[in-house]
């Protein structure tokens, strides 16, 4: 993967040099560059093979895809192609998903959520947001009934909330209606003929358990109720390659509370991840405890699952401030035009993915930010 990232960054200078020395020149790159440096400079300070193997992806794997997203928004020909992949691959899965379950395949059906259930969920609201874009309503519709019927929840509210953004800014009303009512068509079809959706299940669950995982989490934060060590890490010193697992630590929970009583055990880790994250940037709050650090400090996940915690309990205020600074000049640089709706609305949807299930070196998050850098020229894309 590293050296495929190498050579699509390459390809990227030699197709488009002028390009690149232009971009050499922006704010935004002053600013990556100092928030790299700064990332590595807070490495944990014995340079473990954890923090030096997560600095590696950041630069080796993000830095290329976040270019690659930059050539890809430039391009009105790449990007009128991205807009295609996205809507043929996500209703050619939701289409599978729904098929699946017609016919009795869970094998089949297994196969997309098993061990691509994130990615599966990212595809078909790529195309519930292209097909928004481009003003088709039963691409809409089928990518809403994938994504009921894929049950990530992250990924269909995000899109959700994407497209009725894109849907109010244009006024687009008639859009807005048609999709509505072919998605109410259609999922009310699947209800009655297969099953009730795995979203409605998975909502529910999410609902019930934030209500009483959430007040528990930070109520056991502000009372300093402490997270201890139950094991040791494994390997003699923090360089170790069997240390990268961390250590195995529990939670102290309330008397008589258990978070996993009433939602799915992933929700509940992770909302005591965002707890324990907060605590340990407590600890350090303006330069962190060391880029890598969590992923000896937190509980058998290696990261919090949401950038802004990471780079706060690992970089403190300054590396998460440039980081906010960063994304702050891609806004800011960002020129009116039916191109860069395009590209807004796929970078928000990644940002806001990050947020709940990535960490700082998401090869979807670089992207996303590198198609938001290419809102920064004003080539306007044909509809």
């Amino acid at each position: 993967m590293t050296l495929v990232s190498l050579g699509l960054m390459v390809a990227t200078v030699l197709i488009h040099p002028r390009r690149i020395e232009v971009v050499a020149h922006s704010k935004v790159v002053v600013i990556l560059v100092i928030f790299l440096l700064f990332m590595a400079v807070r490495l944990v300070p014995t340079y473990s093979l954890v923090g030096m193997e997560k600095f590696a992806h950041l630069f080796f794997i993000g830095m290329p895809v976040f270019f690659s997203g930059f050539i890809i928004g430039q391009s009105e020909l790449a990007l009128k192609q991205l807009l295609k992949v996205v809507q043929l691959s996500g209703t050619a899965i939701s289409i599978f998903l729904v098929l699946s379950v017609a016919l009795g395949l869970t094998s089949g059906r297994q196969s997309f959520l098993s061990g691509g259930y994130q990615l599966t969920g990212v595809l078909i609201g790529l195309a519930l947001i292209g097909g928004a874009i481009e003003r088709r309503s039963l691409v809409v519709a089928i990518a809403a009934l994938g994504l009921a019927v894929c049950g990530n929840l992250s990924s269909a509210l995000f899109a959700s909330f994407v497209t009725l953004a894109i849907l109010v800014l244009r006024r687009d009303f008639r859009l807005a209606a048609s999709s509505a009512s072919l998605t109410i068509v259609l999922t009310s079809g699947y209800a009655v003929l297969f099953e009730v959706p795995i979203l409605v299940d998975v909502m529910v669950s999410k609902v019930i358990g934030l209500s009483s995982t959430f007040p528990a989490a930070f109520s056991a934060l502000s009372s300093n109720i402490s997270w201890p060590d139950i094991g040791a890490f494994r390997g003699d010193d923090l360089g170790s390659a069997d240390a990268r697992v961390g250590s195995e630590r529990a939670l102290v929970l309330p008397e008589g509370f258990d978070p996993r009583a009433k939602t799915d055990e992933a929700s509940a880790n992770r909302i005591w991840l965002f707890a324990d994250a907060a605590r340990h940037w407590a600890e350090a709050p303006l330069v962190g405890g060391g880029f890598g650090a969590l992923t000896y400090l937190l509980p058998e996940h290696a990261y919090p699952h949401n950038i802004i915690l990471e780079l706060l309990a690992e970089t403190g205020l300054v590396g998460c401030m440039l980081f906010i600074g960063l994304c702050g000049s891609l806004v800011m640089a960002v020129h009116r035009s039916p191109r860069s709706m395009v590209l807004c609305a796929f970078a928000s949807f990644l940002f806001l993915l990050s947020m709940v299930g990535g960490d700082i070196s998401s090869r979807l998050l670089w992207f996303g930010l590198g198609l938001l850098f290419a809102t920064r020229e004003r080539a306007p894309l044909n509809s």
